[in-house]
């Protein structure tokens, strides 16, 4: 069968390259009469690229790397408690949660990657925080994303190492490439609701304008709506979420070249929860048990903003040329309080590992946190104990990513050349204050613990050449490829709340560092459907902004990049009615960051050390038993351990850094996943069942204060690390159904129903478990206790849509 993974990433290449089908350009009949005339002109020029553009599509299916992607009809029915990230457990070695309905907290791992190490893509344009990696610095921008999952065409995931025209900026473990949908050249408009558990409601608009004019040139534009609000299904934590997308396309040279504009606005507003809940608790209170705002309290209110400016040119029928505007700007506020009850040595539980005691102790004159220019607020002054004036935090975050992207590709008989060049450069700046409760004034030099005088920048400068070689009559496949980068980042901190005598200078610290990473893939035809392939790929990551922060003992030069280098394996086949891939991979990274901070003296070093080893297989496949009758599956092992001993962060969310022992398991990376669907669609009736299981998984644990084992010096008392013992190994059911109702009156034209539930068992499981101490002071105290995330109970929703035209 034409394979989900082939076909769209032919699609999506030849998007990239800015290439309409000539079907696409409602080009004229191009018979061959024999005779060329001034009105064969362009006919003929069609005929002649419709050959390259099929050996393009061709070339694709002989891709020398894994490429997997969600179906488009997962994308378009998927359920509205899912966000972009959890659709991505339908493919291979993915492990992804998330705290709540949509775009909620989201944790993900590849192969063993996690999210901050992993590269994104949006219509071939970085999507990822360049700053910091992910969604950005933690407990920033958690909550709603630039795109939902409403927006998007398609989803491609790229693990390891792609040819360098497909990777994204700064991945050790792989690229997720989102592509935005477009408007059609038939207008409709389409207005849907939808209900579901937990107090969920749904509200969404499409209008498409169609082809505004007459002729392949004309422009149309597509607009859309959503409004989701939900109570949550862990107790008291509501959330809002807003996004509003604006694509519009020009169309030139008979449809052959295009300009295009996408225009994304969204907002997400969530209570959150800072710290698993105590297993004790879910056991005595039930499985959705969060504590209520009078013992503690979280949120995060984010705004995203982006506009992506294309121009794609058909310049002759060896020559294309794509090119790309883009601007990104996010917002962020985050606020948390806990009552000072919870902030003492003798309560077990850790409540909210947010209020500023728990991490720095007392503040203010008299201790090690304090600057009588910049930080003069004495907590047990104005709260009569420090633990009740530092119970409260206030965050505000903003950064700005702009950048230039283009490519030519050059088609010659036997080799497809393709050059990119990338600038970015991304600004960020926050300011954060801490009090005894939330209605606390926001004063510079007086309760800031940072201020918008500080900043970070990085300037990114990338270029790559590639090539695919074609011989042996098109059997033998060749794909060399390099990339050169160069990293420039800045951080400026104009004071530090460590200075007690607030006399030490302002500190500037500048950093450069440039990578080279090849590519070589391999393909070769065994047959016409059958492939086999491999490849090796080097990947760099350029180190996180904050490791450039100077603390009193911290050094003036960042870590030098991370390096992964991987070697990939695999065969595939592919028929009209059957495709199967099988993989085996390994990722051997290097030069990790490692890093030590003692946040109540501002002690902090930072290096390159750490080794991981990242190995696995993974096999999937698809079988269509009827034209409407088509079943899925999937299946993955991964292996990861760290090679050497260093200091590391344990977890994928990165909110507890600890000790990497060298022969330990990774944690939170199953060691087998896996999913299996059958999927019934024909005449407006859709009906998926599908299953998707999370293996067995290494959780983490902390040492306990008595702790005698040093690393570099430094006692790994109250360090994380990862634990022997396992948890997971779950099913969970889904089913996604809808039925198309056709109406013939006046422009209403269809109705549709749909249907999801989520967990359809109601099986009940942990997402992420550790064992922990509380942390009081900076100091591990008290008893260890076991705590955890509970999984989505069954999830019920209920739509209905009318699609005018």
């Amino acid at each position: 069968m034409k394979s989900i993974s082939s076909h769209a990433s032919a699609i999506a290449l030849l998007g990239a390259l800015g290439i309409m089908l000539p079907g696409h350009a409602h080009a004229a009949d191009s018979t061959d009469t024999g005779k060329t005339t001034s009105a064969d002109t362009k006919p003929i020029k069609i005929k002649k690229v419709t050959k390259e553009y099929e050996k393009l599509i061709a070339a694709e299916r002989n891709i020398p790397s894994v490429v997997n992607s969600v179906p488009q009809d997962s994308i378009k029915h998927a359920s509205n408690s899912s966000s972009i990230y959890s659709l991505l457990n339908e493919t291979p070695s993915v492990n992804e949660y998330q705290q709540n309905i949509g775009p909620n907290t989201p944790v993900l791992v590849v192969r063993g990657v996690r999210m901050s190490q992993l590269a994104q893509t949006l219509d071939g344009v970085p999507l990822q925080d360049i700053l910091y990696g992910g969604q950005g610095s933690f407990l920033s921008f958690n909550v709603g994303n630039v795109i939902t999952h409403g927006e998007l065409d398609s989803i491609n995931i790229y693990p390891g190492v792609a040819p360098p025209s497909r990777e994204g900026f700064a991945t050790v473990g792989g690229t997720i490439a989102y592509t935005t949908r477009k408007p059609t050249r038939k207008p409709y408009a389409e207005f849907a609701t939808k209900i579901g558990s937990f107090g969920t409601n749904e509200l969404s608009t499409d209008l498409n304008t169609g082809s505004m004019g007459s002729g392949p040139d004309a422009a149309r534009a597509l607009l859309y709506y959503a409004h989701t609000s939900s109570d949550g299904y862990i107790q008291h934590t509501p959330s809002t979420y807003d996004n509003f997308m604006l694509s519009a396309l020009k169309p030139y040279d008979e449809g052959m070249s295009q300009l295009s504009a996408v225009m994304l606005a969204s907002r997400g507003r969530s209570v959150v929860q800072t710290a698993p809940t105590p297993t004790a608790w879910l056991q005595e209170y039930g499985q959705l048990y969060n504590p209520p705002a009078s013992d503690t309290f979280s949120e995060q209110i984010n705004k995203y903003y982006a506009m992506i400016l294309g121009d794609r040119t058909y310049i002759n029928p060896h020559l294309m040329f794509k090119g790309d505007i883009f601007d990104i700007y996010r917002t962020g506020y985050f606020n948390s309080w806990t009552n000072p009850k919870y902030i003492t040595l003798s309560y077990p539980y850790q409540v909210n590992f947010q209020a500023p005691y728990f991490g720095y102790g007392p503040m203010g004159p008299g201790t090690g946190i304090y600057n009588p220019n910049h930080f003069t607020y004495n907590p047990a002054a104005v709260f009569g104990t420090a633990q009740a004036g530092e119970a409260a935090v206030v965050g505000n975050n903003a950064n700005n990513t702009f950048g230039l992207k283009g490519s030519t590709l050059l088609l010659l008989p036997h080799n497809a050349i393709k050059l990119g060049l990338m600038g970015v450069r991304e600004r960020g700046w926050g300011s954060q204050y801490v009090y005894g409760n939330l209605q606390m004034p926001q004063i510079n030099g007086y309760n800031s613990l940072g201020d918008n005088s500080a900043y970070d920048l990085r300037s990114v400068y990338s270029g790559y050449l590639q090539d695919k070689i074609t011989l042996m009559n098109g059997k033998l496949h060749i794909e060399p490829g390099y990339t050169y980068s160069g990293v420039n980042t800045v951080a400026y901190q104009p004071w530090s709340i460590y200075d007690a005598t607030g006399t030490a200078p302002a500190v500037k610290l500048d950093s450069w560092y440039t990578v080279g990473t090849p590519y070589l893939g391999v393909a070769y035809d065994l047959r016409k459907d059958l492939i086999a392939y491999a490849s090796y790929g080097k990947g760099a990551r350029y180190s996180p902004v904050n490791d450039l922060v100077q603390g009193i003992t911290g050094q003036g030069v960042a870590p030098a990049p991370e390096i992964v280098n991987m070697y990939e394996a695999g065969i595939r086949y592919d028929t009209p009615r059957a495709y199967v891939n099988f993989d085996a991979y390994l990722q051997e990274q290097k030069d990790m960051f490692s890093f030590y901070i003692n946040y109540t003296t501002g002690a902090a070093q930072y290096e390159n050390v750490g080794k991981e080893r990242m190995q696995g297989a993974e096999l999937s496949g698809a079988y269509k038993l009827t034209p409407a009758v088509e079943l899925t599956a999937n299946t993955s092992y991964t292996d990861a351990h760290y090679v050497n001993g260093f200091w590391a962060l344990m977890t994928p969310f990165e909110g507890q850094y600890g000790y990497a022992f060298a022969g330990d398991h990774v944690p939170f990376v199953p060691a087998w996943t896996g999913n299996l669907g059958i999927k019934y669609d024909k005449n407006g009736t859709y009906v998926k069942l599908s299953t998707h299981y999370t293996g067995r998984m290494h959780y983490v644990y902390t040492l306990g204060p008595n702790e005698t084992r040093t690393y570099q010096g430094i006692g790994l008392a109250d360090a994380t690390v990862s634990s022997p013992n396992t948890f997971g190994g779950f099913w969970i059911f889904d089913l996604k159904a809808s039925q198309k109702l056709p109406v013939h009156m006046s422009y209403l034209k269809q109705i549709k129903l749909t249907l999801n539930i989520d967990n359809l068992f109601d099986k009940q499981y942990y997402t992420h478990y550790y064992n922990i101490y509380k942390e009081y002071d900076f100091a591990a105290v008290g008893t260890p206790y076991d705590a955890a995330y509970p999984g989505m109970p069954r999830y019920i929703s209920l739509g209905l849509s009318a699609k005018f035209s």
